[in-house]
């Protein structure tokens, strides 16, 4: 089943605009790869499985090929909730379960990627299904997920000389501004929130 309902797709594409959108970023990144400081220049793409996100990397691998990076798809950097049918207040209740595209379906959007398999998702054979596990994401996987992401992102701070580039990671609003949270230590229940543009994008320097 499609799991679709009048207010969202489970794991919709993007728009024309989110086209000329993930286009311009592509330009911009273009520039700082050619002529950006030694320590922002993109030499990693990263992006999460969804195929919104893949359709916004896309573009930018297809500049960042030029210097040798080869694009990577991470599954834990997915949108909360990951893929479900129906509104999110409804949480899946009700809705076929959704599983997001295979490796197939990953590497036709996003040619040349590197699919990297976390351990949770050993043993699965994703050339037959798709890469999310079905339902609703519930609270407590997006508060450990957002936990991993902030540990391998200082995990990369530490052991990455900043002469070797910036880190590119494409993700989604939602799990941005949790994970954004959990990454600088702000305490549970904080009443702030990090907004995010469609395909804009923020530089982070240690």
């Amino acid at each position: 089943a499609v799991g679709l309902c009048k207010s969202r797709s489970a794991d919709p594409g993007i728009t024309a605009l989110g086209e000329q959108q993930a286009a311009a970023a592509a330009e911009y990144f273009r520039g700082v790869a050619a002529e950006g400081p030694d320590r922002l220049r993109p030499r990693r793409l990263v992006s999460s499985g969804m195929t919104r996100a893949l359709q916004t990397a896309k573009p930018i691998a297809a500049v960042l090929k030029e210097h040798g990076v080869i694009p990577e798809v991470q599954f834990d950097w997915h949108e909360e909730g990951g893929c479900f049918g129906g509104p999110r207040k409804e949480r899946g209740v009700g809705y076929d379960h959704e599983h997001g595209l295979n490796r197939r379906g990953i590497v036709e959007l996003l040619p040349d990627t590197d699919v990297l398999i976390p351990l949770e998702w050993m043993g699965r054979d994703l050339d037959s299904s798709g890469w999310w596990i079905g339902g609703f994401e519930d609270e407590a996987a997006a508060a450990a997920r957002a936990r991993r992401c902030a540990d391998w992102i200082w995990e990369q701070a530490r052991t990455r000389n900043p002469s070797e580039g910036a880190l590119v990671l494409v993700m989604h609003g939602k799990f941005f501004d949790r994970f954004l949270k959990v990454l600088f230590s702000m305490p549970p229940g904080v009443d702030t929130m990090f907004l995010s543009a469609n395909c804009g994008f923020w530089p982070f320097a240690r």
